[in-house]
């Protein structure tokens, strides 16, 4: 039940988190152009005469796009288009602040005119020669029109996938509703009907894996971003509404089994709380957290009206709950309100802060009931997380609190919940409040105004309530005298004795004995008395009860006693439709001979394999390739062709058979099922025609994930670093001598890691260069905030090649850092010192802290020099990377999409050295053949068909066709 309401608290934390995310979405310029994630983009805009009415709107527009999201990106301009197009600038400029301005100034000067050429514009922004020749490549271009382009929708869609192809060129199309339709039909260059116009920008951004926004003055229309977050929340409410449904079935059992024995026993405690001591409750104090909605919609009974039958159902609009909201806090006795405060923006709820608000709480007490404090309080909340955290625990025993403990099956039971918390969403449904502060205003006065009885009433219900039992403090032990102690209750026995029966009369040649799936009863004659059928007893059948003449004698099993919630570990077995039920017995005229007759047999087991149907995320999580196949793998999404093709082997090998004294050879069977070799052994394959088809479906759509996740792992600064997999890393970058032909591209990669990944991730980080001397960008981690990204890129842009490698001195100064959990190792050659000097040290100051050395060899063509960088990396428990530059992932991948999977050796995939791209790719490999071997075996099926239908009936079978091997010829008889 706790991990239960524990999930459900997860799942609600992840909605306000996924609320907040849509918040920030929907504000600034992301309202307009949704978030800008490329470090090289292109802003197309729509000058067109259709928006000669708009154009303050789009210069103000791009106004605020260059304050908020341009700024912090590597390279950008602007390209307007009409008729004609013109850009900004003739390649794409960094984004300094004179820049900025002088692009501020041109958009100021824009003009509308003609008609939409969006495909001049578009072919201007990704066939740059200029910034081709400086290794510049546009990453996004964002759309920002009003309708259609000039041309045919198949044209641009044709044109925008072949321009993107191989490149990673994404197209974000951004539709702007100027709302200009009249009766007379549509304006040019727009369909008749908004909806068209939307689908086609839509597809134009989708065919690049892009993003499309469409919004209007009002607000949002539509947002992928969005959209894709609100299909999380809608799984996060679902998975709530699912378990909350089996929260109450476990509640509803507990009740049905447990429920008199608990409402004895709450009434008996009731009953003595009110008549010995009723100061025990006046010392209870209680409290819990509830959200505070700016905007809380009316139940169906609140807006309920009186109407006359005759008259028209009144329609009501579905009002849902604001977005914005407070989390607040309330703490109260049976006297009134002690505490209530509301949380910040950005705060949570976790064991330090709600002992700030007991440390509140405590003071108030102290100000409000004098003397309580010195005789005692009896706190009472529910038993979430922060509430049952040591450092909760520690607090209570400071101040000598004790606790009213909850009963195990309920712990969501608090007073707060039913008593106070539902009339106070009655009284703020319907209202609407502006910010935080009314809220609070309103909430605080409505707390005060309540009555001192509402909360005396509150407290004493607890005593009432069907949820609750007795109430098990050490404090109720003390105070409550005469308290009677709860009764025990009647141990369960498993099965209950049998009941005596007459003795049987009818006289058999067989008598059971021993243990059977089937219950038998006996008479107790027939237990007293030794069995007719037979004089001993094996040993493995004695026990320690003996017959009358000494000899040792059969005793029943007895099943020793369990409780009622227990559950019978072999209840399953017993109950299993595939047990065999069997029943023993002695022959009456033979010595020690024994018999069994079968009453039941197991039922077959299907040995067939279901083609799962697949759907692997599409979103590239930060982890290790190792971590990513353990769930992904083909043997984990039971994938495995071998596995699914045949169940047991079918060997054809010569074997005696004592039967007919002679070698016998197993006979094959080829006209019932295909015989394939698999690894060596003939098996008969068990797949038909149709489940190979839908097994390459699944293959398919499962390698170019498998692809889409090679781009990505060899995209941006992935593919000199790998993987930022750690959240305290410290990155060691080697500026010796030999480093200085790669200098300038190590600075543009280092900038890129710091923003892309270390940034992106929220990794904190520290840089660490080292030549023949070593020095440190900072003394220990720094969070990664944009003051410290730009500062450490400046100090990166500082960094000269020159010198020596100390790789252990680097590796020693890192170690002095006590917050970092991994170290990250650059380097093109071996170390000035022995390889095993560093490998022996690193161990000794690694033998406690456990940290992952992951090194990284950049442009190494040393094989020394790699092997001691994989060492090191696998003795560490991290892992080993190798830059790739004769290798163009994205022409691979482009080839093998355009040219299908006919051929599993072509396009080639090379073999990687590093740890998470050699296992990908060797996943990559296993797919293509398996993919390549259904399709062998489903020619095998059209093979067979087309001779079935060429073989006269006279014709006798046809010898075997295995796979793999060549098929002979067979003569047909004259």
């Amino acid at each position: 039940m706790s991990q239960l309401f524990e999930y459900q608290k997860q799942l609600s934390d992840a909605v306000v988190l996924y609320e907040r995310r849509v918040d920030w979405l929907a504000s600034g310029s992301r309202r307009i152009f949704g978030a800008v994630t490329e470090k090289n983009v292109v802003i197309l805009i729509d000058t067109s005469v259709s928006n000669v009415k708009y154009l303050v709107h789009l210069q103000h527009s791009l106004r605020l796009l260059m304050e908020e999201q341009i700024a912090n990106k590597d390279y950008f301009n602007l390209i307007a288009f009409g008729s004609k197009s013109r850009q900004w600038m003739p390649t794409m400029m960094r984004p300094t602040p004179e820049n900025l301005q002088k692009a501020w100034k041109w958009v100021l000067d824009l003009q509308c005119g003609g008609s939409r050429n969006f495909l001049a514009a578009y072919r201007m922004a990704v066939e740059n020669d200029e910034e081709i020749k400086h290794h510049i490549f546009v990453q996004g271009c964002y759309l920002f029109t009003s309708g259609v382009p000039d041309q045919a929708p198949e044209v641009v869609m044709g044109y925008i996938q072949e321009a993107s192809s191989g490149r990673g060129v994404r197209l974000h199309t951004v539709l702007f509703n100027v709302d200009d339709y009249d009766c007379n039909g549509a304006i040019p260059g727009r369909y008749a009907n908004i909806t068209r116009t939307a689908e086609c920008l839509r597809n134009m951004a989708h065919v690049t894996a892009g993003r499309f926004q469409w919004f209007r003055e009002t607000g949002i229309i539509e947002n992928d971003d969005i959209q894709y977050i609100n299909s999380e929340i809608d799984k996060a409410l679902n998975f709530s509404r699912k378990c909350a449904v089996l929260v109450e079935s476990v509640k509803k059992k507990y009740r049905n089994r447990f429920g008199t024995f608990e409402k004895k026993h709450t009434a008996n405690a009731g009953k003595d709380f009110l008549g010995y001591n009723v100061t025990f409750l006046d010392n209870i104090v209680t409290g819990d957290e509830t959200w505070l909605h700016h905007c809380t919609p009316e139940t169906k009974q609140d807006s309920m009206t009186w109407k006359h039958p005759s008259s028209p159902v009144a329609k009501k609009f579905k009002v849902m709950r604001s977005v914005k909201k407070i989390m607040g806090t309330v703490c109260w006795d049976s006297r009134g309100v002690l505490l209530f405060e509301t949380l910040q923006p950005g705060e949570t709820i976790n064991a330090a802060r709600y002992c700030q608000t007991l440390d509140k709480l405590r003071e108030a007490i102290r100000r409000k009931r004098p003397g309580q404090l010195t005789n005692a309080v009896i706190l009472q909340h529910n038993n979430a997380t922060p509430h049952t955290a040591r450092v909760m625990q520690g607090w209570l025993e400071k101040y000598g609190w004790e606790i009213v403990s909850h009963p195990p099956h309920s712990p969501d039971l608090a007073p707060s919940d039913y008593h106070l918390f539902g009339p106070l969403k009655h009284e703020l449904a319907g209202k609407r409040f502006d910010d935080n502060e009314e809220l609070v205003d309103h909430v605080r006065k409505w707390l005060q105004n309540l009555d001192g009885s509402f909360f005396r009433e509150g407290i004493y219900s607890m005593l009432h309530h069907p949820e609750m039992h007795a109430i098990t403090s050490s404090s109720s032990s003390r105070r409550l005298k005469g308290l009677p102690e709860p009764e025990e209750p009647v141990p369960f026995t498993a099965l209950p004795p049998p009941a005596p029966q007459a003795a049987s009369t009818v006289t058999s040649r067989y008598q059971a004995y021993g243990s059977s799936s089937r219950v038998q009863t006996t008479s107790l004659l027939e237990r007293s008395r030794p069995p007719k059928a037979i004089s001993w007893r094996p040993s493995s059948a004695s026990s320690n009860a003996s017959s009358k003449d000494g000899r040792p004698g059969h005793k029943p099993l007895n099943l020793r006693q369990r409780p009622s919630s227990a559950r019978d570990p072999m209840s399953r077995a017993r109950s299993s439709r595939n047990q065999v039920s069997t029943q023993h017995f002695f022959l009456e005229n033979k010595k020690h001979d024994t018999g069994s007759v079968y009453s039941k047999y197991a039922g077959q087991k299907t040995i067939r394999k279901q083609i799962p149907n697949l759907s692997i995320p599409e979103q590239e999580e930060p982890i290790t390739t190792k971590e990513w196949l353990r769930i992904y793998s083909l043997a984990k999404l039971k994938l495995d062709l071998n596995k699914m093709v045949s169940g047991p082997d079918c060997k054809h090998e010569e074997k005696p058979v004592k039967i007919l004294q002679k070698n016998i050879t197993a006979k094959v069977y080829p006209d019932v099922f295909p015989t394939v070799n698999v690894k060596g052994t003939l098996k008969y394959m068990q797949l038909l025609p149709h489940e190979l088809r839908d097994y390459e479906v699944q293959l398919e759509k499962v390698l170019r994930r498998y692809l889409k996740r090679l781009q990505w792992l060899l995209s941006g600064s992935r593919r000199v670093f790998g993987t930022i997999v750690h959240k305290q890393v410290a990155i060691l970058v080697d500026t010796s001598g030999s480093m200085e032909p790669r200098m300038d591209e190590l600075k543009k990669e280092m900038a890129a890691l710091v923003w892309d990944q270390l940034h992106k991730q929220g990794s904190k980080f520290n840089l660490i260069r080292f030549s023949g001397t070593c020095s440190v960008w900072r003394d220990t981690v720094q969070p990664p905030t944009e003051s410290n990204c730009h500062d450490a890129i400046g100090w990166v842009s500082h960094l000269v090649a020159g010198g020596n490698t100390c790789t252990l001195e680097a590796l020693q100064l890192a170690f002095r850092d006590p917050d970092i959990d991994a170290i990250y190792l650059l380097t093109d050659g071996k170390p000035d010192t022995s390889t095993s000097l560093v490998l022996r040290e690193v161990a000794k100051m690694n033998e406690r802290r456990n940290i992952s050395v992951n090194t990284i060899s950049f442009n190494c063509t040393d094989s020394t020099a790699n092997n001691f960088l994989r060492l090191l990396s696998t003795e560490t428990g991290g892992r080993y990377h190798r830059i790739h530059d004769d290798f163009d992932a994205q022409l691979f991948v482009h080839k093998l999409l355009s040219e299908g999977f006919d051929d599993s050796e072509y396009p080639h995939l090379p073999t990687f050295e590093g740890d998470d791209l050699r296992k990908l790719g060797v996943e990559i490999s296993q797919a293509r053949k398996f993919l390549q071997q259904a399709r062998v075996y489903k020619a095998l099926y059209k093979a067979k068909a087309a001779q079935a239908a060429e073989r006269p009936a006279s014709a006798k079978g046809p010898a075997p066709f295995v796979v793999g091997r060549p098929r002979p010829v067979s003569a047909t008889k004259s």
